[in-house]
């Protein structure tokens, strides 16, 4: 075996191990922020709706960001049966609420593009491209008698609906009933989740602000994160090539060159 083989024969061995050890290799997570963009990595994501729990008539879906257009999830069919007005619902009154018959799927499966970015968005069910809020927060734009902040919170497991007063709204002047903004669910950050290969996360909305910004007043923005919840689960990933593959193959294309030239000056030459 010439010097040439023998580059060729290691080169081969050396693909065929990195193969091996990138399809025994995890696939890569795709990460859901609130701080920038989701990364779009070609992972599938099914959703599911879990809940909503507040005044108004809503939907949820995805905004491509890189090429501008927005993919509705899930819309309301209506609003609270108590109005906007929903603080004054009492705890295990979930009128408030907006059930599963009142749900319409619109889209339960979506593909994050490699090289694209996304943020969710969570907006009026009567308009069409009409987010009132981004799950990043940089996108969130004030108003004149509301100042957004963080409006969507991102976890990789549901444990924090483990408490149930996410679902419950203290009635004005009475403390006495379980208030949702002290729930778990509220009071978790909830700024990252990185899902994997069938991890089902869960993503949290709030449609109120955090203050009037021309007052700086919080009164009356009750902030809860229970008004759209759904869940997200990975059902198809893109496997991330281990270095030892891309090294092999980079050796083995480079010595099919090679041999390729040398093959070209010897018919040459005779």
């Amino acid at each position: 075996m010439n010097v040439q083989q023998q580059i060729l024969s290691v080169a081969a061995t050396a693909t065929l191990v990195g193969i091996g050890m990138a399809s025994a290799a995890p696939a890569s997570a795709i990460t859901l922020t609130t701080t920038n963009y989701i990364q779009g990595n070609g992972s599938t994501v099914e959703f599911g709706w879990l809940g909503s729990y507040g005044g108004f008539q809503s939907k949820v879906g995805i905004f491509d960001v890189t090429r501008g257009e927005y993919f509705d999830l899930f819309t309301e069919t209506r609003g609270s049966s108590v109005g906007g007005n929903a603080t004054h619902a009492n705890k295990g009154d979930l009128d408030n609420a907006t059930f599963s018959q009142d749900i319409q799927s619109i889209k339960t499966q979506f593909t994050f593009l490699q090289g694209h970015e996304y943020s969710f968005f969570l907006g009026s069910a009567n308009q069409v491209n009409s987010p009132t809020v981004f799950s990043t927060t940089s996108l969130n734009q004030n108003k004149p008698s509301v100042e957004f902040g963080q409006q969507a919170k991102f976890f990789s497991d549901l444990s924090v609906l483990n408490d149930e007063s996410y679902k419950y709204i203290r009635p004005v002047g009475n403390s006495t009933l379980t208030d949702s903004t002290q729930s778990l669910l509220a009071q978790a950050s909830g700024t990252n989740a990185s899902l994997s290969l069938g991890m089902t996360g869960l993503i949290a909305f709030e449609d109120n602000g955090i203050r009037n910004p021309s007052t700086g007043s919080t009164q009356g923005f009750h902030r809860d994160f229970n008004d759209f919840l759904f869940t997200a689960t990975v059902i198809d990933e893109v496997a991330v090539p281990e270095p030892a593959t891309l090294i092999g193959l980079g050796m083995f294309a480079g010595c099919m060159a090679l041999s390729s030239r040398r093959r070209k000056t010897e018919d040459k030459a005779s």
